[in-house]
This record gives structure tokens, C-alpha cells and sequence, in this order.
């Protein structure tokens, strides 16, 4: 999915991507979820991450959204559900695209 956005009179689109752990959809792409979340600890998206605890997983769902210009990635947002949650799509995006515009606002 993607969303037009105004930024300073830049159209920029925000892409969306989202993965559940018990559902695979063919049209998603396959996400290294250890990979998406030392990357939202580096950036500042997430306060800690220690990795699986025993066979438990702490995530449910990702979703990410990247916002690009002219298919020029420029910033990206994870947001992470997490196991005693029920995954959502629409809070996903919601958070994620808050989480990216504050990662392109701090590039900018």
C-alpha cells in the first residue's frame, strides 16, 4: 500500500509493509525481524531489545513504512506488536509513518 504525502510542497509516498509470525501472505515480503530491530534500536524507534527469550518470540507483527521519493528510500518506521497483542494493520501504519516522518524530519 501506498499513501501520498505533502512535505514542504514535496509529494513524497509512504510505503507500507507489514509481516504477522503465524501468517505468511504471498504479496508481503519475508523480513529478518532480529535485522528490522536492531535497526529501530539504532535509530531510536525502540528503548531495548534482547532478542527471543527461550522459544518466545517478543513480537506478534511488524509493520514498516518507508518514505520515498521517486523510489529514493529517505526514511523509515518500524512498529513493532507485540506477542500479548492482536496485530493491526491500520495502528501499524499509524505508528510506523509517525515514526518514519520523525526519522526524516531528523535527516532533514
Amino acid at each position: 500500500m501506498a499513501l501520498k504525502i505533502d512535505i514542504n510542497g514535496r509529494e513524497l509516498r509512504a510505503k507500507f509493509y507489514h509481516s504477522q509470525r503465524d501468517k505468511k501472505d504471498p504479496r508481503e515480503p519475508v523480513f529478518d525481524w532480529e535485522q528490522a530491530a536492531q535497526c529501530a534500536l539504532q535509530e531510536g524507534q525502540i528503548d531495548i531489545y534482547d532478542g527471543p527469550i527461550g522459544n518466545e518470540d517478543p513480537f506478534n507483527g511488524l509493520t514498516v513504512c518507508e518514505i520515498v521519493d521517486h523510489d529514493v528510500i529517505l526514511a523509515r518506521g518500524f512498529a513493532f506488536c507485540s506477542s500479548r497483542d492482536q496485530f493491526c494493520r491500520k495502528t501499524g501504519r499509524q505508528v510506523s509513518l509517525g515514526r518514519a516522518l520523525k526519522d526524516l524530519a531528523r535527516k532533514e
